[in-house]
């Protein structure tokens, strides 16, 4: 796939792609397919390899370069024949006239695709475990499926968030057996935090006494059966446990409707159903007991278990009713659905296991599923000296709320020292502590292992959110200082200077940014995008003088410039999550 489509590319893109196409007598999207962007800016800001016409035609490409280049040029850019590539340079007058027209016009919208009813998409993401804190890992899975979501929607897509929560199994037997007999007012108060208590300390004396288990075990029990006294303190573990969960959410700027919060528990009803139609199917067999999945002719060696030989259903068979929930109810009649699941990578066996049988069962839609992988975060660690799995030597998990505030509080202190009178100082640091750890995670590739240290990840320079935050901040105190309106009138033709151009180039290829991050589901693709054009702004801020009242329309044009940037890092960040700011 080239660098655009024929939705994402600028009109000059267009024009040239369309010319060549002509010149080989080919489509334009075949040429829009292998265009590329050079190494080297001084190249150009397109490349178009010509190797396979030229081995179509059993000549050297150079030679094709060099005989298409001159039939090929056209209005809005220069072309040129390098070697075997036809390099394009874009006209940065007319790119900036046209650029600068669309970002007004579109404003927040700017880099959006139309809603499209037929592109739907479920996202599984976030969904951590009843009756336990959020920690610095769930991070991750939070804030990449949170990004691949409003992306999506930029891209056109009714987006449904869905926080699979953990809130079935044994662990709930515990938390049962101590507090089903609460007296009212105690039961009442109580939040996550105390069934944390109750699930460690009962796990720990159930290594000594078998009873201790024992007794979870029938509580749990209990509630598969229906009991109300056992269900009464499992919904009292989820409400406190997603009261948390919300607390936290709300720091980050993440929100699922109260409906998406579906959880393993709400299929629990389905699972002899899928276990039936498996073994109907002829899909399952039983094992000693159990009832497996042999996927052995199809290159996974481990077979697939969906119910174990006491009884018990597992992972892969809620995952099963779940995607056929999915289905049913959030747009699986859409010619464009998909279901996504932002897991670590750890699971992809679970994953290619259960996309399988849904498979081997003969659903339809089973190539619309698809696993999101990530990879793990490491957290520096000066007990240790060295990069660990966000947990401390002795063993306890890294909460993710402690690093927001921690964040938090180490901006404050920077802020005091920097700008003292600032106004909204709290909101403020929370917005850039917050965003620089979700930045810290959102710059690396998905699929990459990442890193975090405060030190790094709050520095104003380098690949950082405060950097993105600072960016933005400057645009906005320069309007200020105009003290006067953008003009709505403005002559183009004078930003002549090479970094007006660069800007130039980066706003015009921001929805094919967009487009792509959907693509390929990674959000590090708009973070680049927001990296590049903020230093690009940088740059432009020290050689440029915008407030210049002795070149008044000179500095108007700068005006709208200096607008429009800020306006598409405002949307750049609001899709990987960064909350925009006034000043730091």
């Amino acid at each position: 796939m080239g660098r655009f489509t024929e939705a994402t590319a600028p009109s000059w893109v267009l024009t040239a792609a369309d010319n060549i196409a002509k010149a080989l007598d080919v489509a334009r999207k075949d040429i829009l397919d292998l265009a590329v962007t050079p190494p080297k800016p001084e190249m150009g800001d397109l490349a178009v390899p010509m190797f396979q016409y030229a081995k179509a035609r059993k000549v050297a490409p150079p030679v094709i370069a060099k005989e298409i280049a001159p039939k090929a040029g056209g209005a809005g850019y220069a072309i040129s024949a390098e070697g075997p590539y036809v390099n394009l340079r874009a006209d940065r007058a007319a790119l900036l006239e046209d650029v600068i027209g669309r970002v007004r016009e579109a404003k927040d919208r700017f880099g959006h695709a139309a809603p499209d009813p037929e592109k739907t998409a479920a996202i599984d993401y976030s969904s951590p475990n009843i009756a336990k804190p959020l920690a610095l890992h769930h991070l991750r899975s939070t804030m990449i499926g949170n990004a691949i979501a409003r992306i999506l929607r930029a891209n056109g897509f009714t987006v449904y968030g869905i926080n699979y929560v953990g809130d079935w199994g044994t662990q709930f037997g515990y938390m049962i057996a101590v507090h089903e007999h609460d007296a009212p007012e105690k039961f009442e108060k109580l939040t996550l935090d105390d069934f944390v208590k109750t699930y460690v300390s009962q796990r720990k004396l159930a290594e000594t006494d078998p009873s201790v288990e024992e007794k979870a075990r029938n509580a749990f029990l209990r509630l598969e059966q229906g009991d109300a006294s056992a269900r009464r303190v499992w919904e009292k573990a989820r409400s406190a446990s997603l009261a948390k969960f919300k607390q936290v959410y709300d720091m980050l700027g993440v929100e699922f409707q109260d409906d998406m919060y579906i959880g393993e528990s709400f299929f629990s009803p389905m699972l002899d159903g899928v276990i039936q139609e498996a073994k109907q199917k002829g899909v399952a067999k039983e094992d000693q007991g159990a009832i497996i999945v042999d996927l052995s002719a199809h290159g996974i060696d481990t077979p697939a278990l969906l119910q174990k030989s006491d009884g018990a259903t597992l992972y892969a068979t809620r995952d099963i009713a779940s995607a056929k929930f999915r289905h049913d109810k959030l747009g699986g009649d859409r010619r464009e659905w998909q279901c996504l699941y932002v897991v670590d990578q750890g699971q992809s066996l679970h994953f290619k296991q259960v996309f399988k049988v849904m498979e081997l069962l003969g659903y339809p839609w089973a190539d619309r599923l698809k696993h999101v992988p990530f990879g793990v975060m490491l957290v520096w660690s000066d007990e240790d000296q060295g990069w660990i799995k966000g947990k401390t030597r002795a063993g306890n998990v890294v909460l993710l709320e402690d690093v927001l505030n921690e964040a938090t509080k180490r901006v404050v202190k920077i802020i005091d020292a920097r700008n003292p009178e600032l106004a909204d100082k709290e909101a403020t640091a929370r917005a850039i502590g917050v965003g620089a750890v979700v930045f810290n995670d959102l710059k690396n590739k998905r699929t990459n292992d990442i890193k975090f240290k405060f030190e790094d990840a709050l520095s104003l320079e380098g690949e950082t959110g405060p950097y993105i935050h600072n960016a933005l901040v400057r645009t906005k105190s320069i309007l200020r200082k105009a003290a006067r309106p953008v003009p709505s009138t403005y002559d183009v033709k004078l930003l002549s200077h090479a970094r007006e151009g660069e800007i130039a180039v980066l706003l015009a290829g921001f929805k094919e940014a967009v487009a792509r991050a959907g693509l390929e589901y990674d959000p590090s693709l708009i973070c680049r995008f927001l990296l590049d054009l903020a230093g690009a702004f940088h740059a432009f801020h020290h050689d440029c003088l915008v407030l210049d009242d002795a070149n008044k329309a000179l500095s108007d044009a700068r005006l709208v410039l200096v607008d429009c940037v800020r306006l598409v890092l405002e949307n750049g960040m609001m899709l990987v999550g960064l909350q925009p700011i006034e000043a730091m």
